[in-house]
């Protein structure tokens, strides 16, 4: 009877001790779309009555948050965007089809209580949209508040030399 309780309560700490050590899941970037959305992909009927921009279950981030027409990344993140720990941003840098240097943008991504995989990350305002110009490839590192990376992916051609 001594020798099974013992047994027992060796196997009741190797298991808590199994279970303390679980590594935290780590966030994978599993897709990225790049679209082009103007004004009417983000209006809801709400904003006609309050005058502010509802985003609904959205995590929306701009460069000009003033402006909503522009490209946009659409992250699709392993986890949900509230798991994300305070203070993360986004590193996007993008070559245009009209200059061979690369751009970078941070984009502070909001706490959220929202239960979605999803951010809308948009390049929005300047001269993006003129003149036929396009992002030719880009580089997307999800950083949290002290600058270390949590997740990246970028396009095959931002491999390419």
């Amino acid at each position: 009877m001594k020798r099974r309780s013992l047994l027992l309560a060796i196997a009741f700490f190797m298991g808590a001790s199994l279970f303390a050590a679980a590594p935290i899941p780590r966030f994978v970037i599993q897709n990225v779309d790049l679209e082009h959305l103007g004004n009417a992909n983000f209006k809801r009927i709400s904003e006609t009555f309050t005058g502010k921009e509802a985003t609904g279950n959205r995590v929306v981030v701009r460069t000009n948050p003033n402006v909503r027409e522009g490209e946009y990344f659409i992250i699709e993140l392993n986890r949900y965007v509230k798991h994300l720990p305070p203070g993360s941003q986004l590193q996007i840098s993008y070559i245009l089809s009209s200059q061979p240097e690369a751009t970078t943008v941070n984009l502070l991504i909001p706490d959220t209580p929202k239960n979605t995989a999803y951010i809308y990350a948009g390049i929005t305002g300047g001269n993006l949209l003129k003149d036929g110009i396009t992002i030719t490839a880009w580089k997307i590192v999800l950083l949290d508040s002290s600058g270390d990376a949590l997740a990246e992916s970028q396009s095959f051609l931002w491999s390419q030399p």
